[in-house]
């Protein structure tokens, strides 16, 4: 079942998140940054991120645990898009379809209230990259982004047709 956030869902999102993090950017960011990540503090930033107007989290909830959630925003580059900020799936439900289905409900939540969709990528993280264009997603620029001090080579993709998604 894929839902909205609740205040219950912070800890599970923070540790779904730093683990994630951890495997999936070793050898793509810092380690002192992986490192130094710390699931409680994870759990109120992104506890607090719901709470700025525009901005939420859409979970995926099986048998009462959070399998994954998608964090979103409108995009600060531009107003007519949608920006998926985060999508992180628990690692022994990877591979199961609820990215898919977390994207999916993003999409339409985006087809509803704006023109496009974006998300960025941490270069080097091919598979989210070869299932957001599986998806629809595709190439608008390399950039490099900042976490902290810590520099990526990053990506971003867009879905310019949300129409997918309906």
């Amino acid at each position: 079942m894929i839902r909205e956030y609740r205040e219950s869902d912070r800890r599970e999102i923070g540790e779904i998140y730093v683990a994630n993090w951890r495997k999936t950017y070793r050898g793509l960011l810092a380690d002192a940054l992986l490192d130094r990540m710390d699931p409680a503090e994870a759990a109120e930033r992104w506890h607090a991120y719901t709470l700025v107007d525009g901005q939420g989290i859409f979970v995926a909830e099986e048998e009462g645990t959070v399998s994954g959630f998608a964090a979103y925003c409108p995009d600060e580059r531009d107003g007519h898009a949608l920006y998926l900020e985060s999508l992180h799936i628990r690692e022994d439900r990877q591979g199961q379809g609820i990215g898919k289905a977390l994207i999916r409900t993003v999409g339409r939540y985006a087809a509803d209230n704006y023109q496009r969709m974006t998300i960025h990528i941490v270069r080097g993280n091919d598979r989210a990259g070869r299932l957001y264009q599986k998806l629809g997603a595709v190439h608008v620029r390399y950039f490099t982004d900042r976490f902290g001090d810590t520099p990526s080579d990053s990506e971003e993709l867009a879905w310019e047709d949300l129409t997918v998604f309906k």
